[in-house]
């Protein structure tokens, strides 16, 4: 069996897959029973704090359902997650995760195991990132950014959100795909990365388009491509990465829930299709669709497979880059 079919028949397991019995189906047939804990590893205010409130809401509306939304920011989102990882797998508490879950591991000894530990329950949201250039940046276009950066090795100061960052991953990863050699500068956010390159400090960045768009639009900075293999439909006119010399290059910033691998099969169906109903509900639809967001729901399946694909991927990036991000 190859690694890609390992591990799919271990997510497979893991997340209930596989055939339940009666006494899983008993356990989902009065649930819930009590108010569900969403997690936000995360301060307020952020997409995943606000979708996973507007979710809650619209399935609590639907169903009478209770949920509690707490915020347990701190230490890259390890806080709040190793809190739902030691949680009960009973189904009444709930991460909401994005691609820190599945980058963790490489950062920091203690993170749980994204596949091992959790199970996905539903995606909340998922949009296209975009490479973003200073204004007065002498490339123009990606071809353009790579030439420089090849005839200029290491010149070109790209931000990230800090080491071994979505960013810094992402980044890496699409700089080595194209051959260009950046050098990588760390900062505590996003906030700090745009005040840079906005004073000329910084001369890129990867950023979600759904915060980064109205930046471009006010001719603050210049995008380059953007990180999905389709066009997206709020900006047609910006090209696929892909398609421009970064072959193979795919990411979606998502948010999206999960749960304690060992929860019933029976109760993640019966979230997830909460979940995906809310998903198209039309306010959540309008408001996903007013900031460039392609996605409202998504089945377990999907979901779990980009929880498998992202986990890999970081792990053969950072073991080709010999890259030694570990702390304690």
């Amino acid at each position: 069996m190859n690694i890609a079919n390992a591990f799919a028949a271990t997510t497979l397991a893991l997340a209930g897959l596989l055939p339940f019995g009666a006494a899983a189906q008993d356990a989902a047939a009065g649930y819930p029973s009590k108010p569900i804990l969403i997690v936000v590893p995360q301060t307020p205010g952020g997409a995943g704090d606000i979708y996973s409130r507007l979710y809650s809401q619209k399935i609590g509306e639907a169903t009478g359902w209770r949920f509690i939304v707490d915020n347990k920011a701190g230490a890259g989102a390890a806080l709040g997650t190793n809190f739902a990882a030691k949680a009960p797998a009973d189904g009444y508490t709930l991460l909401n995760a994005s691609s820190s879950l599945t980058a963790n591991p490489l950062i920091f000894k203690d993170a749980p195991d994204p596949v091992k530990t959790f199970q996905a329950v539903s995606l909340l949201t998922k949009a296209a990132s975009m490479l973003l250039v200073r204004t007065n940046f002498p490339a123009r276009n990606f071809q353009e950014y790579v030439a420089y950066a090849k005839k200029n090795p290491g010149k070109i100061n790209f931000g990230t959100s800090g080491i071994g960052s979505i960013i810094h991953l992402n980044g890496l990863w699409l700089n080595r795909l194209a051959g260009a050699e950046v050098t990588y500068i760390p900062y505590k956010g996003t906030g700090d990365i745009f005040t840079a390159m906005l004073s000329g400090e910084l001369d890129a960045t990867l950023g979600a388009m759904t915060v980064n768009l109205p930046l471009v639009k006010d001719g603050k900075a210049r995008s380059l491509g953007i990180s999905t293999l389709e066009r997206n439909s709020v900006v047609p006119d910006m090209p696929p990465l892909a398609e421009l010399g970064a072959r193979g290059f795919e990411y979606d910033a998502w948010s999206g829930i999960v749960a304690h691998a060992a929860v019933p099969r029976p109760i993640i169906q019966k979230l997830n299709a909460e979940f995906q109903k809310a998903g198209r509900h039309p306010e959540v639809v309008k408001r996903l669709s007013a900031s460039g967001q392609d996605h409202g729901g998504s089945t377990v399946e999907e979901f779990q497979s980009i929880l498998v694909r992202e986990t890999e991927r970081w792990r053969t990036l950072a073991k080709d880059a010999n890259l030694n991000l570990q702390q304690e």
